[in-house]
């Protein structure tokens, strides 16, 4: 087998097909104290600033090896484009959700007509596209947002709904496993559907 480029061999191992050797990457966040130091892009400014985060997260591809390149390093983006507040952390920690819009119900909410211009969103893109300008085209590069289980969470708030979310989780899942339908490739996905519609019952 030639040897592929990290984009080809991450996209096969993803498709389940054959690859040269096992790509080495992280799906979930990159930044690390260490590496913000070593390229002056600290956290909470590389959570807005496209240059920053384009620079943190390149750190961890030229200087870690890693066989990737993901952004951004929290799951708040979306939630705060949905009217969270969020308080953007520190230089060891992450962002996190400190108010919810809809912690009572979810009547007036809408979907932002222009919700990729809200929030940090256009930050993430703006900075996938430095990513790509600086690491070509055979790189692979992870946009990571928040699914659909930690979005509901984010905008309905977890005091209410955090029980019945798990108490439905084990359920679920349990009799999942009984059937015998554990193995299958939409379990993650019917979960969170399920899960979605324990907090958005009218949607």
């Amino acid at each position: 087998m030639n040897e592929m480029t990290l984009k080809e061999r991450l996209l096969n191992a993803l498709e389940g097909k054959e690859v040269d050797k096992v790509p080495v990457c992280s799906v979930t966040q990159t930044g690390i104290v260490e590496l913000m130091d070593e390229v002056g892009a600290p956290w909470p400014e590389a959570h807005s600033d496209p240059e920053q985060m384009a620079k943190l997260a390149i750190a961890n591809y030229e200087l870690s090896g890693l066989e990737a390149v993901r952004v951004p390093y929290c799951l708040t983006v979306l939630a705060e484009a949905m009217g969270c507040e969020v308080n953007m952390g520190t230089k060891n920690r992450q962002p996190s959700v400190t108010a919810h819009p809809y912690p009572k119900g979810l009547e007036g909410m809408e979907m932002p007509e222009n919700l990729l211009d809200m929030g940090r969103i256009r930050a993430v893109l703006d900075s996938i596209k430095i990513i790509r300008e600086r690491v070509g085209p055979d790189v692979p590069i992870i946009g990571g947002m928040e699914g659909p289980v930690t979005l509901a969470l984010a905008v309905a708030s977890t005091t209410g709904c955090g029980t019945l979310f798990w108490v439905t989780l084990k359920r679920y899942a349990y009799n999942t496993v009984n059937q015998g339908r554990f193995r299958s490739p939409d379990l993650p996905f019917i979960l969170a559907g399920k899960l979605f519609s324990v907090v958005f019952p009218e949607v």
